[in-house]
């Protein structure tokens, strides 16, 4: 069995005590550190978006245009569709 020291101390077999004296002492060194030596947390990596479309159009207005007309082509067509049945409701 290894023996159990800490800065020169023998803990002979007390592992409890030598535990506690070794977190004391890393509590001991992280107090001592500056904010600046403390390591920043790296950002997270983003996840891949997976299973999106790409949006090959170049400006913020040109992706308006493209969704205002789709809503046009949209609304004309459920106003082609009622305008039939009220045809047929009619003859």
């Amino acid at each position: 069995m290894e023996k159990l020291i800490i800065d020169g101390k023998d803990y002979g077999n007390d592992y409890t005590a030598y535990c506690r004296a070794y977190n004391n002492r890393l509590r001991e060194m992280f107090i001592m550190k500056q904010l600046h030596e403390i390591p920043k947390r790296q950002p997270r990596r983003p996840k891949i978006k997976r299973y999106r479309t790409i949006n090959y159009c170049t400006s913020r207005s040109a992706r308006w245009h493209k969704i205002l007309s789709y809503v046009c082509i949209y609304l004309g067509g459920v106003a082609l569709f009622v305008g039939g049945f009220i045809a047929l409701l009619l003859t």
